[in-house]
């Protein structure tokens, strides 16, 4: 949960003192709530950043846009259309 607890000058240091460890065992790291300006430590040192909370995986042969509980999700669809948007499953 978050940077790595120490001097700002030693975070660098830190992140890849992280890295090499789990490597060491077969292990993943993961780093979490990282703060924006940390971000550039992360990339150099070779993790992947992803977003929470931003991908989802849905069963398309099933999912519908009825119901109130998609109503919300319904007007951005019908917004985006309006707009020219387009949208492409790709293999």
């Amino acid at each position: 949960m978050g940077d790595p607890v120490g001097l700002s000058e030693a975070r660098e240091e830190l992140v890849w003192t992280f890295r090499e460890a789990p490597d060491r065992h077969a292990a993943q790291p993961v780093f979490y709530q990282m703060p924006a300006e940390c971000l550039p430590y992360y990339v150099d040192a070779g993790f992947t950043l992803s977003k929470l909370g931003e991908e989802a995986r849905v069963e398309l042969g099933a999912f519908l846009l009825e119901g109130s509980k998609h109503a919300e999700l319904r007007q951005t669809h019908r917004r985006a259309q309006r707009e020219g948007a387009t949208f492409s499953v790709l293999p």
